[in-house]
């Protein structure tokens, strides 16, 4: 049976239930969902005829990737001059990116992948290397720092396994599908080590206005920065003048023959690019000039819904139904949370969603208040959207009274603070409804610690030094609090399998439907045995 299941997990990619169900039904439903899915039954050529052949859907892929990836395109020598002119590497940091890899660094990057990640062409997964680290690590060590010390890479570990995954749902061309390379373990543990070196000295070398992509920021710096921006008619890649334009369209095409990356401009309408109109979708969030409505958080309910659409009830426990919502809906929504204050109707038709999965539709047996309280509460560990929410958007509070050098940040400071400070900031009837809503959480969070305003800054940074910033603890602090169960701390061991802890559980809230509990129907109470 554990060997079934290995074998399911890995073919579907579904690391999340180990903790909450070890039934190999799932999986196999799961992987035959997969299987359609991954199928290329049809596509549209560029002449717009659809075509059903095998044959001439090989031929037509062949002919497109090998112009792809095949071909030598011609580019221009670089002026090596420019690169001297911005931030340079000291001294230390380039001896740390040449220096000898040692086997311990090949240990943590091999250990940093993940069980189930998809093999290249040998077929062996990271699991195996890891399992058979004390025989063959000493092999794997060797092979790997033989790239580092020659600056050559044996040919079979960099073949790859190209998988086409469509970008498209409708009518998908060639160019609608997306190549992903599965690679060999070695590749990756190279990569691993080149991607760690690499991380820990780009910031001192990528300028700010970069928010995403580098060790220490986020990507929700500059969705929130946009968003303003946009509101006041000032987001421009040029002035949209003539003469701005073709200098925006001359620099891409310098681009395109110094690198030999070419922009796609299908479908142009402007400019051989795409005319766009507002909202439109940036960074995966909803990009705005007026403030969110609901319309714009369709997409987080679609996406929620899809997920939850996927997964059948009948083959999940409720201890996995449960995994499923706090690891995988609630990181869904965690990207979203940190960005937008949500609009109340949008997480209660997500949490709607979120307990009906969980009851299989069925009656709701437990409040789902009671359910978003922690484990040792009396709960099932799932967050409170509404509290959560909250918790995210306070954490760009201490960024903004930290000074974070996020360029959100300074222009924060530029056009709202003017000098004051973010914990006695006061807003204003113009001022965005994201900066009103950061205030209402202030005031909440100032309530719930108790200090002072004047000992905000050493509290928080207290606070962030004792936690590292961890919202978790921010969530704690917001959240309302219940009271201790010691019950709790007996059914929830990591030796008990989780569906019978979630029986436990359930069991010692009364809510399993036993003739006790039942008292309220009509029937008879005597014991059937």
């Amino acid at each position: 049976m554990d060997a079934e299941k290995s074998f399911f997990q890995q073919k579907t990619k579904c690391e999340l239930l180990i903790e909450g169900d070890k039934c190999s039904k799932f999986f196999h439903n799961l992987m035959k969902k997969k299987t359609a899915s991954n199928g290329i039954p049809f596509f549209v050529t560029d002449q717009g005829n659809l075509t059903q052949s095998l044959e001439d859907i090989v031929k037509e892929f062949i002919h497109y990737f090998t112009q792809l990836f095949g071909c030598t395109v011609p580019i221009q020598q670089l002026d090596w001059s420019v690169f001297f002119e911005g931030p340079c590497l000291a001294t230390m940091d380039a001896t740390h990116l040449t220096k000898e890899v040692e086997i311990q660094e090949v240990r943590e990057a091999l250990y940093s992948i993940g069980n189930n990640k998809s093999p290249g062409p040998n077929g062996y997964t990271a699991a195996f290397f890891k399992e058979i680290w004390n025989i063959a690590g000493q092999t794997l060590f060797e092979a790997v720092s033989e790239f580092f010390r020659s600056g050559k890479l044996l040919k079979q570990f960099n073949h790859v396994i190209v998988v086409l995954i469509p970008k498209v749902k409708d009518n998908p061309g060639v160019k609608d599908f997306r190549p992903i390379a599965c690679s060999n373990v070695v590749y990756k543990i190279i990569a691993k080590i080149l991607s760690n070196r690499t991380s820990s000295v780009l910031p001192g070398l990528i300028n700010h206005s970069q928010a995403a992509f580098v060790k220490g920021r986020n990507m929700v710096d500059n969705i929130q920065l946009a968003q303003h921006n946009v509101r006041d008619d000032i987001m421009m890649f040029s002035r949209g003048d003539h003469n701005s334009v073709q200098v925006l369209v001359d620099d891409l095409k310098h681009f395109s023959v110094v690198s030999g990356l070419h922009v796609n401009a299908q479908k142009s309408n402007l400019v051989n690019f795409p005319q766009g109109r507002l909202p439109v979708k940036y960074l995966g969030l909803p990009l705005t000039s007026q403030r969110a409505t609901n319309t714009n958080f369709v997409p987080l309910v679609d996406i929620v819904d899809a997920n939850i659409r996927r997964w059948n009830t009948k083959t999940l426990s409720l201890a996995g139904r449960s995994e499923l919502i706090r690891i995988v809906i609630q990181g869904i929504e965690g990207f979203w949370l940190q960005a937008f204050p949500i609009h109340k109707s949008v997480l209660n038709r997500i949490i709607f969603l979120c307990r009906s999965f969980l009851w299989g539709n069925k009656v709701y047996k437990v409040a789902w208040d009671d359910i978003c309280k922690p484990k040792d509460e009396g709960g099932l560990g799932i967050r409170n959207s509404f509290v959560w929410n909250q918790a995210l958007l306070t954490k760009n509070l201490w960024n903004i009274a930290s000074n974070k050098e996020t360029l959100w940040v300074q222009w924060v400071h530029a056009v709202y603070l003017q000098g004051g400070s973010v914990w006695t900031w006061i807003p204003k009837k113009g001022d965005s409804h994201l900066f009103k809503k950061l205030a209402k959480v202030r005031d909440k969070f100032l309530h719930n610690i108790g200090d002072a305003y004047d000992d905000m800054e050493e509290t928080m940074s207290n606070l962030w030094e004792e936690d590292g910033g961890n919202t978790a603890k921010l969530y704690d602090i917001l959240r309302v609090h219940g009271v201790k169960q010691p019950w709790m701390k007996i059914i929830w061991q990591s030796y008990i399998p989780p569906r019978y802890t979630v029986t436990a559980w359930m069991a010692l809230r009364k809510r399993l439907p036993t003739k006790v509990n039942l008292s309220f129907v009509d029937m008879d109470r005597k014991c059937s045995l």
